[in-house]
């Protein structure tokens, strides 16, 4: 034979009050609003400077190639051919 379920089915719902006064709770919620803001902070800059970073070495990276391929092109510094200069038709 199966024992009956309560009212609310298989879980039993229970519910907890606080009771203090309005200045406890006020003081005590304010001190966990600022800690969730430290935390939210301590993290967000874990986050965020490795990828400020990050978009800074690929910006140098992206610059110092277009200055190589620059420099490579025709009658670049780097072109590679001597006495020789490459005339544009088209211009």
């Amino acid at each position: 034979m199966t024992t009956p379920l309560p009212p609310n089915g298989p879980f039993q719902s229970q519910s907890y009050q606080f009771s203090a006064s309005g200045w406890v709770a006020r003081v005590l919620g304010l001190i966990l609003l600022l800690g969730l803001i430290a935390i939210g902070l301590i993290v967000g800059f874990i986050v965020a400077v490795p990828l400020i970073a990050l978009a800074i070495i690929l910006y140098i990276y992206i610059r110092i190639r277009i200055f190589f391929n620059r420099a490579r092109d025709p009658n670049g510094p780097l072109d590679g051919r001597h006495n020789v200069t490459v005339i544009d038709r088209d211009e």
